[in-house]
């Protein structure tokens, strides 16, 4: 099956790979200051509003060190899935391009599947990492992983003032990482299952002290996330479909400070814990997504959406192969996603408006397609062609 690059291409493949009902949820609220922890060196400030994170990177000359990095880690709680993308911003000023001896990145961790936790990094099996550098002349560069590790020129990559989007993206154990749309990078890694454990924000300079402003980062996971709880119970624990639900049900039902307790008495190791509570977790998010279109999988035969649960940004992507009698009823509730955010941002966030403003929503081959971004009319056409090469 041919694959666009731009992600929403990738979400109509998947569509049409018949996969499980797929859905994308944004992780951990990375808009809170309070998730970002010192790394390395502590920035001389930090600060995390409206959607950007800023911090102010202090002069460290000859600082080619590890500590000579200032800035600060999130970890994500993300899960291990075979798909998954983390998107930002940086600004690239004035000050970056003239000063010497000056770089900014944000650094994602990559995790396989295990039971270490992120903040051991025993799990980790690479780091996706695109940094503005100015060394001799301002340009960008990619991480390779490879043996110990070097710094790969982009060629051909603007790096002049201005916003540039940054999109890192896995898919099925070929990470790839875009600038502004375009592809300017792509390896493999071993495992077709990754999770973007951590994020570090972080700065470094041998010259002048320098500003560095990126949006915040937004990540999103794919899983057969309704059911991901009950199927990690049922293919880790050996259980039946129905006694997994049952537990399910029974741990949603006990405080949140007695389910670690309730887990053990279930026979659970502190590892399969953590296991099981990123898979619950994983299909709470999906619930919250399918309560807030007003949706639920009987809709659908198979799709991938992705919405914004946190209500400062205009966005809401979806794929869906309605069921049999449902495309009514699945166009009117993506329809009146769009209607309810423009409300929400008509008087709110004029930026955000108009995002919402430009949105489409049509069938496309017997799918429905929501696409409501930046970029809305270019993600729509790119899922379309996709579409239509598959029909």
């Amino acid at each position: 099956m041919k694959r666009k690059l731009l992600t929403l291409a990738l979400c109509a493949a998947l569509a049409l790979c018949a996969l499980p009902m797929a859905a994308f949820a944004e992780g951990k609220d990375l808009n809170d200051s309070g998730a970002w922890i010192t790394d390395r060196t502590e920035p001389e400030n930090f600060a995390v509003e409206n959607g950007k994170i800023s911090f102010g990177v202090a002069e460290q000359p000859g600082a080619d060190s590890w500590y000579g990095w200032q800035g600060r880690k999130a970890y994500t709680e993300a899960g291990p899935s075979s798909y998954w993308k983390v998107s930002y911003t940086m600004d690239v000023t004035e000050t970056m391009t003239s000063t010497d001896k000056v770089n900014a990145s944000v650094w994602v961790q990559v995790d396989k599947e295990g039971g270490n936790g992120a903040a051991s990094q025993q799990d980790t099996v690479d780091w996706a990492i695109v940094q503005f550098i100015n060394d001799g002349g301002a340009k960008w560069q990619a991480w390779n992983s490879t043996g110990s590790g070097s710094w790969a020129d982009l060629a051909g990559v603007s790096a002049a003032p201005g916003s540039y989007t940054i999109e890192v993206e896995f898919f099925n154990g070929t990470l790839t990482q875009y600038v502004n749309g375009a592809k300017v990078y792509s390896y493999t890694l071993s495992e077709t299952k990754t999770a973007p454990a951590a994020l570090i924000a972080q700065g470094r300079s041998y010259g002048a002290a320098f500003e560095v402003s990126l949006g915040v980062p937004a990540v999103a996971t794919t899983a057969s996330a309704l059911t991901a709880a009950t199927d990690w119970l049922t293919e880790n624990k050996g259980m039946s479909a129905e006694d997994a639900a049952a537990l399910v049900e029974e741990y949603g039902n006990v405080s949140y400070e007695e389910r670690e307790t309730f887990l053990t008495g279930k026979g659970l190791t502190a590892d399969e814990i953590n296991a099981f509570q990123e898979a619950e977790a994983t299909a709470r998010n999906a619930q919250m997504i399918f309560e807030t279109l007003g949706l639920s999988s009987e809709d659908f035969e198979a799709g991938a959406l992705s919405i914004s649960l946190i209500n400062v940004r205009a966005y809401g992507m979806a794929i869906i192969k309605p069921a049999e009698g449902k495309e009514e009823t699945v166009t009117a509730a993506l329809q009146n996603f769009i209607a309810g955010q423009q409300q929400s941002f008509e008087n709110y966030l004029q930026d955000q408006y108009a995002i919402a403003q430009a949105a489409k929503c049509e069938t496309v081959n017997g799918y429905v397609v929501m696409a409501m971004g930046e970029n809305s009319d270019a993600i729509f056409q790119a899922i379309s062609d996709a579409l239509n090469a598959n029909a």
